[in-house]
């Protein structure tokens, strides 16, 4: 799914219930690109979650906000990539899982990465996977919420800083 241009946004909500998602391939990949945000369940428009099957890979040439019970999962060991030209949040109780897949998140070289104090299920080893590696990379980072890689590794890759309460659940923390 592609939305073209400066002022191009992808919007998602309406309540859609697991695991209907609402931009959802049962036996494939997505692909999701905006030219300005990706905003899945904003502004309390419901929950809009994106799911596949074997990758996602979420491209949003501003800001990406997860937001309002929201999830992005891979539903198997395949990779989930999250770039943003801005920042990227995920905000009140929303998530991001993969059954044992890698989970990349990067920022613009100015961006900041967010999980809200209210964050919902944030790792790699959903479902019983086996703990994929998370990768994040931001200029600032506040992590108020656990983010689990079980058996993997967890990477942050900041110039600024970190803060937040939040638990890192790893193999190794780099």
């Amino acid at each position: 799914m592609v939305a073209s241009g400066a002022l191009a946004d992808v919007v998602t909500g309406g309540n859609d219930s697991f695991p209907a998602g609402a931009i959802r391939s049962t036996a494939g990949a997505v692909s999701v690109m905006a030219g300005r945000n990706i905003l899945l369940g904003f502004s309390g428009s419901g929950w809009g979650n994106v799911e596949a099957q074997t990758a996602i890979n979420l491209n949003a040439g501003q800001n990406l906000v997860v937001d309002h019970f929201s999830r992005i999962d891979v539903r198997s060991a395949g990779p989930l990539t999250i770039t943003a030209g801005g920042d990227v949040s995920f905000v009140n109780y929303a998530g991001v899982t993969t059954e044992g897949g890698p989970i990349s998140i990067t920022t613009g070289s100015t961006g900041t990465f967010t999980v809200g104090a209210s964050g919902g299920s944030f790792g790699s080893h959903f479902l019983g996977g086996a703990g994929g590696d998370i990768d994040i990379t931001a200029q600032t980072m506040a992590i108020n919420s656990s983010i689990d890689a079980s058996t993997g590794n967890i990477t942050l890759n900041n110039s600024g800083s970190v803060t937040g309460s939040g638990s890192l659940i790893a193999n190794t923390l780099n």
